[in-house]
């Protein structure tokens, strides 16, 4: 059976997420972070690996942030 939106009607499943603010607060935050040298931190991987990259993100085994990254 295909994962669909009539899966979210079992009580068991759930969707969360992350409240990151406004357009506006998404935009200040590198004009804020740049003159400061704040940098993000995060784990990259190849395109190729995402399938390895979601792995760590399952078993909490990824230190920072996984980005996923092209050969562009």
């Amino acid at each position: 059976m295909r994962n669909g939106p009539l899966q979210l009607i079992d009580l068991s499943k759930r969707i969360s997420g992350l409240p990151s603010g406004t357009a506006a607060d998404i935009e200040d935050t590198p004009r804020l972070a740049t003159p400061t040298g704040v940098r993000p931190h995060a784990e990259e991987m190849p395109l190729e690996r995402a399938a390895e990259a979601y792995a760590r993100m399952r078993d909490d085994r990824a230190r920072f942030h996984m980005v996923l990254t092209t050969g562009a």
